[in-house]
């Protein structure tokens, strides 16, 4: 698992294109036009370099190349170009609620409909979550879209929890956003120990109660930490 093209190598390299970008006098709209491109070609790119050897680590990096190959550049970077141009815009919202109801609308009909119409053309949504085929990690800009819909439900949704409910919701919220990173490396300390040590592999039926049980078990570690950090009064 240590030298998987994963995660934390995408992030770096979304961080260097992004201040590159900027670096440049880019407008984030133009970058967000290069993101769709970039995922549009990258299985044409993909075709055309080397698949084999060591030199498969760093091609990776960039394009799918081999079954290490989590996260490359090219599938993934427009993931958070969407995010910085969904926060750009909302700065500029009035009415939040009109917003995120006509945002939920929206990503509502646009999961079903693609539901329906993936069923209909025989294609299995469940290889957009690994688990029918391991395609997941070769992302398409229909897989974005619809990606893209769950996400800004999921966001519509907890704006309308949030504002009905008291503050304890959004105050754990925020606690696990300014803390994501920290519970992200424990959380994958726990992956990484119980296969690389253990073999330990989750069948089908227990993924999510598995990955539920880590993210808590992360939460906690991170607060306890917290805890031992925090002067006594």
């Amino acid at each position: 698992m240590l030298f998987n093209i994963d995660i934390l190598q995408f992030a770096g390299l979304s961080l260097i294109a992004i201040g590159f970008f900027k670096k440049l006098g880019l407008s984030l709209e133009f970058v967000g036009i290069i993101a769709v491109l970039l995922l549009i070609i990258s299985p044409i790119l993909s075709a055309v370099v080397p698949h084999e050897g060591n030199i498969n680590y760093f091609y990776g990096l960039f394009f799918y190349t081999f079954y290490a190959s989590y996260f490359p550049f090219t599938l993934w970077f427009i993931y958070p170009v969407a995010g910085m141009l969904f926060a750009k815009y909302l700065k500029h919202i009035n009415d939040l609620d009109k917003f995120y109801k006509g945002v939920l609308y929206v990503s509502v009909i646009v999961i079903i409909g693609s539901i329906f119409g993936f069923k209909y053309y025989g294609f299995d949504i469940r290889t957009f979550y690994t688990i029918a085929q391991d395609i997941y990690y070769r992302q398409t800009f229909v897989s974005f879209l619809f990606t893209l819909s769950c996400v800004l439900c999921e966001l519509s949704i907890f704006h309308f929890i949030r504002i009905k409910s008291n503050s304890k919701i959004e105050k754990v919220v925020k606690y696990i956003s300014t803390n994501l990173t920290n519970i992200y490396y424990i959380q994958w300390l726990f992956v990484g120990w119980l296969k690389s040590l253990f073999g330990f592999v989750v069948d089908v039926p227990f993924i999510i109660p598995m990955g539920l049980l880590i993210a808590f078990a992360s939460l906690a570690i991170v607060y306890l930490i917290d805890l031992r950090r925090t002067p006594a009064k």
